[in-house]
């Protein structure tokens, strides 16, 4: 890979498996944002799932609504973004935003702030992402399982065990114990179920629109974009 000196937005390192390397970028704390939302939108009373209903009963682009509650175009390091929230057309009296849409708001938001950490990765390792492997708990949702692959235009394989990084430290703990001989060995030996998510075409070329949009309001946002 070539490293990012200049930008230091992302960080490139050796594989514990095979002749393979890692480029990483991070967009933030996406899980935390999402569950803070849910809480202050849902009184306490709203869970997750329910959460997550809502946001697939409103359109792609969410009406205009647009958030910004941690995850942004640019990695956690450089993002620049000092103020955020939760953006509105106005006035309301002609159309009045929903929960839905703000829910759905943040799952857009989190798939394109993924697109564009994306961009920088592909920049470093010299080509584009052809899948995108989903983990961690925000894979839960179905929400965002389904706008991934249509803001990325990739397919998208969701983790049916959401916890990937803890199984990852399993692994190496068990190399450690002298249960496997090898990370390689470890690994292999683990449950590797996902759930693979197409995008569709149209859905694709409407949200490149949607993204650029969020882009340019992330621009007004943060003058040093």
């Amino acid at each position: 890979p070539r490293l990012d000196l200049d930008c230091r937005s992302t960080w490139a390192g050796c594989y514990p498996i095979g002749r393979l390397y890692t480029v990483d970028a991070k967009l933030g704390d996406a899980g935390h944002a999402f569950d803070w939302l849910v809480r202050i939108i849902g009184g306490g009373q709203l869970s997750h799932q329910a959460a997550d209903h809502l946001a697939g009963e409103a359109p792609r682009g969410c009406d205009g609504v647009a958030c910004f509650l941690g995850p942004g175009p640019k990695t956690a390091p450089q993002a620049g973004l000092g103020l955020g929230g939760v953006f509105l057309p106005t006035p309301v009296t002609y159309h009045e935003p929903t929960p839905a849409h703000i829910f759905r708001g943040y799952f857009e938001s989190v798939a394109y702030s993924i697109k564009s950490n994306l961009a920088a990765v592909a920049e470093v390792a010299g080509q584009p992402a052809t899948a995108l492997y989903l983990g961690g708990g925000m894979a839960r949702s179905d929400v965002l399982a389904t706008v991934l692959p249509d803001v990325l235009g990739i397919p998208v394989n969701r983790s049916l065990q959401p916890q990937v990084s803890a199984l990852g430290a399993a692994s190496a703990a068990w190399v450690s114990a002298g249960m496997y001989s090898c990370m390689e060995e470890s690994v292999s030996q683990q449950s590797h179920e996902f759930q693979e998510q197409l995008p569709e075409p149209g859905h694709s070329a409407e949200y490149q629109e949607y993204y650029q949009d969020w882009l340019e309001l992330y621009r007004r946002l943060s003058p040093e974009a």
